[in-house]
């Protein structure tokens, strides 16, 4: 949920962009599986940067994630990481894709079936919106390349399915803004509208100064405070 904006950062630069996601994603999940995941998306935001419509997106992911995925199973041993699933999410990413979709819960019950067989044990309900990433990933990836011009529309029908609505709509809402740019958005509604465009501007522009460390991490302790304070009236 937090890698789309390396598709603008390295988007003219292919093997950096790789390189930059999957290190960023085994970090905190060591896991062959949320990499090539990450590395989706990051891909989808450059390609949708450059001019590609979903639809050619559509056609060149799963080969394009499958590349990645070949680089990190065979080679970088150096990373202790889990290997197992090989090729998974590139075979899941390329199934899906490549499928037809009449409207959105037919599209869900796709990723339902697709995900089915590889549910670790326990696992009580293919949800597409629960936070695996052949449920939830795949379901925020396949929306943000939907057929519908309506980006508002698209993150609705995420958030209406509950589960893990803050991590699917925040992976599709970063590719949207790839797709779409931001004229949708209800900027006025936005809490640090004024931050969040200049960080916004910076990974686009490059040469936009931002805040330094230290009023970056007082302006983040206040926040952090604001969200306690609202958890407490909630529960009150």
């Amino acid at each position: 949920m937090r890698v789309a904006p390396l598709g603008a950062v390295y988007r003219d630069n292919p093997a950096v962009l790789a390189t930059a996601v999957m290190e960023a994603s085994l970090i905190t999940h060591g896991h062959i599986s949320a990499a090539a995941f990450a590395y989706a998306v990051v891909y989808t935001v450059a390609a949708l940067i450059g001019g590609q419509t979903p639809q050619e997106i559509k056609d060149s992911l799963g080969s394009a994630v499958a590349s990645v995925e070949t680089e990190w199973l065979e080679n970088h041993l150096d990373w202790t990481i889990e290997r197992s699933v090989g090729h998974l999410v590139s075979q899941s990413i390329a199934k899906i894709l490549a499928q037809k979709w009449n409207n959105c819960e037919q599209l869900r019950q796709q990723i339902s079936q697709t995900a089915k067989p590889h549910l670790a044990k326990g696992f009580t309900k293919a949800h597409p919106n629960q936070g695996f990433v052949l449920l939830g990933g795949l379901h925020a990836l396949a929306m943000a390349l939907f057929p519908q011009d309506d980006p508002e529309f698209l993150l609705a029908e995420i958030i209406r399915q509950g589960y893990d609505t803050d991590t699917v709509a925040a992976i599709c809402g970063g590719i949207l803004g790839a797709r779409f740019g931001t004229n949708w958005i209800p900027l006025e509604r936005l809490q640090e509208r004024e931050r969040l465009e200049n960080y916004a501007a910076a990974l686009v522009d490059f040469n936009v100064a931002v805040e330094d460390i230290e009023t970056f991490l007082a302006r983040e302790a206040e926040l952090s405070q604001q969200e306690a304070n609202y958890q407490k009236k909630v529960m009150a």
